[in-house]
């Protein structure tokens, strides 16, 4: 039975991603911020769950994750291009944002910037952390790589 909850903050109840080619018991689910830096991008999903990439193509794809919709069973994901309407409206209804998490969450965050390469956080702005917390966290980050 599939738990839909993001694997490196625990948000729930919003949209997910998921790795492609990966059995569904060792997919990691990530929600808009937590996929952002896991895949060391500045492409930021809009409220919508769709990414601008630089040539100007939009797509609710990351590099490497395609958003994770349960099937009806709940046992695994359905193929990226296999994905019923009632499963399209069903990820797209999700809110892409989580809502601010509780204090201990800024562990996850901590070891996230720790991860992740200068040139991503530094290319990330206050929007995508997903607690106030958290934003303070990557913008002292930020300002600490913006001296170095």
């Amino acid at each position: 039975m599939i738990d839909y909850v993001c694997s490196m903050c625990g948000a729930r109840g919003v949209k997910l991603w998921r790795q492609t080619n990966t059995c569904a018991i060792a997919i990691d689910l990530l929600c808009a911020p937590c996929a952002c830096i896991d895949q060391k991008t500045n492409l930021v999903p809009n409220v919508e769950g769709m990414i601008e990439k630089e040539d100007g193509w939009v797509s609710d794809q990351f590099p490497f994750l395609v958003p994770a919709v349960p099937t009806p069973d709940n046992e695994t994901y359905w193929g990226y291009t296999s994905v019923p309407e009632d499963g399209v409206l069903w990820w797209k209804s999700l809110p892409t944002w989580p809502p601010p998490k509780p204090p201990d969450h800024a562990r996850t965050t901590l070891q996230a910037i720790a991860d992740a390469e200068p040139a991503t956080i530094l290319a990330h702005g206050y929007y995508e952390a997903p607690c106030d917390g958290c934003r303070e966290l990557i913008a002292l980050a930020r300002e600490g790589l913006e001296h170095q």
